[in-house]
């Protein structure tokens, strides 16, 4: 425990320290996933951590999906490059904005006098200061620990944050407006359930694979994109059986990009030969899902620009609202999407290459 207030030199050194491990983090999808892992294991009182891993997971199976076995044959090369940009901007703003936060309360949990304005310096929301106090406030207690309530408002400010964060970067920006959300059809991919988020598990050693999820119907839609969060946080940490066969899953097997990380007797990393097929008539097929540095090269971002789009106390009424109803998804729903998109792929493709050189 660190008894002294900080210096300016030691604030200013801390903040390029962890400007230094937010760039080396954030460089893509795999090494973001890794860093909210690794965050959550050694402070398991921020959930929120576990839940951006899984969800980091889920952009890269989708990330790849554009580069797999039916999305090129229905989408064009700059489309597919398009949502890739749109699903690496908001994945690189979202850990551009939320790891340095994380960086900071590791930091300060350990200090005597923690300095709050050290976020403030980092451009965080001021939404998110009090909560941050708050939690901080409630280890320091008599208790000296976080209660479920606390875990859960710092987890719903976070999921509130950071939708919001990209709602103006990205969902309002003009650019992706005009060069992306206005000339893509997000109808498609919503059409064959490639917006499905999933937590794979398994449960008592078995092989069976097990998903527990919901859908991204209406990404435009900020207030769904809050409840979907709400929604996967619940489902995530309301059955504690359930979270450690999920969180086994997250440290046994290391995130690729490949659906065939979680689902290896349906997808393979590796593209088909030019031979035979290795796939007997007693086999299901296996379907291409390539790794992400096999479907897309690192890039580079932009710095994150915009101002605090905290304007209203209102927003702090939807850490204690309850989530609307969103369906809840499994393994059957996600083997009949994969079925869907395998047939319609087929007879579409041809038709959509048709309008695609009109």
């Amino acid at each position: 425990m660190y008894t002294k207030p900080m210096t300016e030199q030691e604030k200013n050194l801390l903040i390029e320290s962890i400007h230094k491990r937010v760039e080396r983090a954030n460089q893509n999808n795999l090494t973001r996933t890794s860093a909210y892992l690794d965050f959550y294991l050694e402070h398991p009182e921020v959930e929120w951590a576990l839940l951006a891993h899984l969800v980091s997971r889920n952009g890269g199976w989708q990330m790849t999906d554009l580069r797999g076995e039916w999305i090129p044959q229905l989408l064009t090369e700059k489309e597919a490059g398009s949502f890739f940009q749109l699903l690496e901007r908001c994945n690189w703003l979202i850990f551009q904005d939320a790891y340095p936060q994380l960086l900071v309360y590791a930091h300060m949990k350990n200090h005597e006098h923690p300095d709050f304005s050290l976020l403030t310096q980092m451009g965080v929301s001021q939404f998110m200061i009090p909560i941050w106090q708050a939690f901080l406030g409630q280890k320091r207690s008599a208790l000296s620990v976080w209660s479920k309530v606390s875990i859960q408002v710092l987890t719903w400010a976070l999921i509130i944050n950071e939708q919001n964060y990209i709602e103006q970067r990205v969902v309002q920006n003009p650019y992706y407006i005009d060069h992306v959300l206005s000339h893509l059809d997000f109808t498609l991919p919503a059409l064959f359930s490639l917006t499905q988020i999933f937590f794979p598990f398994t449960e008592n050693g078995e092989t069976n694979l097990k998903l527990i999820g919901t859908r991204v119907t209406h990404f435009d839609q900020l207030a769904l994109r809050i409840n979907v969060g709400k929604l996967l946080y619940q489902l995530l940490f309301e059955d504690h059986e359930r979270y450690w066969y999920i969180l086994q899953f997250c440290t046994n097997v290391p995130h690729t990009g490949s659906r065939a990380d979680f689902f290896p007797s349906r997808f393979t990393n590796h593209a088909p030969s030019s031979g035979p097929s290795s796939n007997s008539k007693s086999t299901k097929k296996l379907y291409v899902s390539p790794s992400l540095p096999d479907a897309w090269p690192d890039t580079v971002q932009p710095p994150a620009k915009g101002h605090d789009w905290f304007d209203d106390p209102a927003w702090y009424n939807l850490l204690t609202s309850p989530e609307d109803y969103l369906p809840i998804l499994s393994e059957t729903d996600y083997e009949q999407a994969i079925h869907i998109i395998s047939a319609s792929s087929h007879f579409l493709s041809p038709m959509i290459s048709f309008f695609q050189r009109e």
